[in-house]
């Protein structure tokens, strides 16, 4: 009888972690405030212990968008961000626990296409700085009533067509040759 008390009470025992933020949930239905790190005992029938990373962690979507000149490049961008500690209740019970899919990647998606679409192909990849600063503005206004707090963005990779990418180094090559012959 006490080994079967001991094992009952072991397994209702849950911990949450330095840089975790945790949210008690009975019948799921949430049965506290956000918990601190710390060892935590919940009730191993119907009860659960959920865990959000307040660390800044990263996410990365790939995708692919038409620049204004009808180019099509595939994009991977990452986000950084992090969980806002004062929204975890609010994180859990509108978005799961697979808000990271749910929240910043449809918006991160909308933003690129927005901001590409302004875009000539080969301009975007010179002026690759000053749109990944507009694509973060629209990232950040559309984020501001959402749980998650963004931090970084960044373009690390832009994708052309094998045809349009010989294009654009035949066209520098021409330039480099036309600067040559005028020097």
């Amino acid at each position: 009888v006490l080994v079967a008390v001991f094992l009952i009470s072991i397994s209702g025992c849950g911990q949450v972690d330095t840089g975790d933020a945790g949210l008690k949930t009975s019948f799921g239905k949430i049965s506290s405030s956000v918990l601190e790190p710390g060892l935590y005992w919940v009730n191993p029938i119907g009860g659960a212990l959920h865990r959000y990373s307040l660390r800044d962690t990263r996410y990365d979507v790939k995708m692919n968008a038409y620049t204004k000149d009808m180019q099509q490049a595939d994009f991977q961008i990452s986000v950084i961000y992090a969980v806002n500690k004062t929204k975890v209740v609010d994180l859990h019970t509108k978005w799961g626990m697979d808000y990271a899919r749910t929240i910043i990647e449809p918006i991160v998606q909308a933003s690129l296409k927005d901001v590409v679409g302004q875009w000539e192909a080969d301009k975007l990849v010179n002026g690759r700085e000053e749109a990944t600063k507009a694509i973060m503005d629209k990232v950040l206004l559309a984020m501001h009533e959402t749980p998650i707090l963004v931090k970084g963005l960044a373009i690390l990779n832009i994708d052309y067509s094998d045809v349009f990418e010989k294009a654009i180094e035949a066209k520098q090559v021409q330039e480099q040759e036309a600067l040559k012959e005028k020097n």
